[in-house]
């Protein structure tokens, strides 16, 4: 009798299935490290910013942690992840790697800025900083909206009593505020309502507009007043009527840089690995409803750019601060380290939340924490690694291990002359046995186009491949389901691994620059690193290495901000 069996290859390899069951087996470490958290405090006055009820302290170059005024931890953040904006994140989407829209239109942009300031220079050849800031005016010209046919409205509108005494305007009637005189100019804020009842509809229609016009913030009653004060209506005598100025220059600067995401957060154990694990579980049943559509192809490069890019760059940004961690545990870094204490849990909080390390998890070491699984797995990796370079590598070159045994680096013995960096924490590739290089000291160009092509293979084989397969065997019609991401996983694997491991090395590389701790790599060396590593990454969500010192400044003062630490923190020098 012929019948018909449905199996469904549940394969999701190193993704839903595995990085769910790695933490469901946890339970007893999340308990324990629950009580390490609770015990993790650094006492009062000890960060580099306080005041009220929080502080603040800074953690190597580009991270920030903050704590209660007592010392209680509440999380750590990377000064270098801004959260995305939407349209940030849809740019990205259209592309593959870093060849999308949101680069595309950087480089136009830089290109453009280039321009003006080159003709800039050529106009001012004594003094170029005597031209006009010509961005402000241009963005002011945009905002302008000539007053049409108005006076009936402006005859209607009175200023607020304080309006009026700031610009010595004499009260002559009994209501409230003043009529607007001719030729006055005022703000949104200067506007006197008849009842209270007006006033909140006017601020929940003002509302609606603002988050149109500036998608990145979200505006509501509680912040809404804040904005009043920017829309300016300027008399201009020449033309006898009002321009709208919308004037951010007051703005403080965190109100247009919201608090950068964290990487450990010391309430919430398992935030990120949560967040990881749902975006892959979006893009899976999103790929599944586009699989039979006509734009599958299309749909799925834009599902897939999402989903791993938001992934990756979490991941990558973990990887640093582990980095960082790892090397005041060893004693190398020479700048103010934490209470050992607190990165003791903060590193099995990094190696608990990752998911693109799920080749160290072992279903048979139960009692094991993620991290410990992480280092056994780097030792057997060493091992293999070392063994293979003393037997491969030529006569002419040598090599030298650092950061404790993860990282190698590879030179001419007769000139010293930098060949490449590798990976002793990764074991050899599976199908090819190549050793994971980080830095080729020639060029970099090789690995990056590498990069770029597996990572257009890993897409178009998700939104080219068939997913189910039937056929009948014996009497029997059989079919098999395979999960869409299951081509991601088998193709980028390799690369995503790398990957990570490379923002434990770019740290590294970061804090032996600001003279932090020490690598065996000269000046020049650690600045091509540095660079080289960037160039690689590709990720359509990364900051360029030049737009780093900007975010990081806004992404401190937007710290201060929502944590209550103004311009006048006390400082501790």
């Amino acid at each position: 009798m012929k019948f018909t069996i449905g199996l469904v290859l549940i394969v999701f390899v190193g993704s839903v299935s595995q990085a769910h069951s790695h933490l469901g087996s946890q339970s007893v470490l999340l308990d324990s490290l629950k009580k390490k958290v609770s015990i993790s405090n650094i006492g009062p006055n000890f960060g580099s910013y306080r005041r009220g009820e929080f502080q603040i302290i800074k953690i190597g170059e580009k991270f920030a942690s903050v704590f209660t005024n007592s010392g209680d931890p509440i999380a750590i953040y990377d000064l270098t992840l801004p959260p995305l904006s939407q349209k940030e994140l849809y740019l990205g989407a259209f592309g593959i790697g870093d060849l999308n829209i949101r680069n595309l239109l950087k480089l136009v942009k830089n290109s453009l800025s280039a321009g003006k300031e080159a003709s800039a220079l050529a106009d001012n050849p004594d003094d170029p900083n005597d031209s006009p800031p010509e961005e402000l005016t241009q963005f002011y010209e945009k905002l302008r909206i000539d007053a049409l046919d108005g006076d009936k409205a402006f005859s209607k509108i009175r200023l607020t009593d304080t309006w009026a005494l700031s610009n010595h305007i004499e009260k002559r009637d009994q209501k409230p505020g003043v009529p607007l005189p001719e030729g006055a100019s005022f703000s949104l804020n200067d506007l006197q309502f008849n009842n209270n009842y007006q006033k909140e509809n006017f601020l929940k229609t003002f509302s609606y507009f603002m988050n149109v016009v500036e998608t990145l913030k979200y505006w509501d009653r509680t912040n809404i007043e804040k904005a009043l004060n920017e829309f300016q209506f300027r008399y201009i005598p020449k033309q006898k009527g009002y321009e709208i100025i919308w004037d951010r220059s007051q703005r403080s600067a965190v109100e247009d840089n919201p608090v950068p995401l964290s990487v450990v957060d010391f309430s919430y154990l398992t935030k990120n690995h949560d967040t990881k694990i749902q975006l892959l579980r979006n893009a899976q049943s999103l790929l599944r409803l586009v699989d039979k559509t006509p734009l599958k192809l299309p749909l799925s490069i834009v599902i897939c750019q999402i989903a791993y890019g938001q992934i990756e760059r979490l991941e990558y940004h973990e990887r640093r601060l582990i980095g960082l961690l790892e090397s005041m545990e060893r004693f190398e870094y020479q700048g103010e380290p934490l209470p050992k204490g607190l990165i003791e849990v903060s590193l099995e909080l990094l190696y608990l939340n990752g998911i693109n390390g799920g080749i160290v998890i072992d279903a048979s070491s139960p009692k094991l924490s993620t991290r410990s699984k992480n280092l056994n797995y780097e030792d057997v990796a060493s091992g293999l690694v070392l063994a293979k370079l003393k037997k491969l590598l030529s006569s002419d070159l040598k090599f030298e291990t650092f950061a404790g045994t993860k990282f190698i680096v590879i030179r001419e013995k007769q000139t010293g002359t930098l060949r490449s960096i590798v990976s002793a924490a990764i074991k050899p590739s599976f199908l090819f046995q190549y050793v994971a290089k980080h830095v080729d000291g020639r060029s970099m160009t090789k690995k990056w186009l590498e990069r770029e092509l597996v990572t257009a293979a890993a897409t178009l084989a998700t939104g080219l491949l068939p997913t189910s397969f039937f056929f009948k065997l014996v009497n029997s019609n059989i079919g098999i389901t395979i999960e869409p991401m299951i081509f991601q996983v088998l193709i980028r694997s390799q690369m995503d691994i790398e990957k990570i491991m490379e923002g434990e090395l770019a740290s590294l590389v970061d804090e032996t620059i600001a003279g932090k701790t020490t690598l065996p790599l000269s000046h020049d060396e650690l600045l091509f690193v540095q660079k080289s590593l960037r160039k690689s990454l590709v990720n359509p969500y990364e900051l360029k290495l030049e737009e780093e010192g900007a975010a990081m400044k806004a992404s401190l003062e937007a710290l201060k901000e929502r944590f209550g630490i103004g311009q006048n923190a006390d400082l501790m020098l």
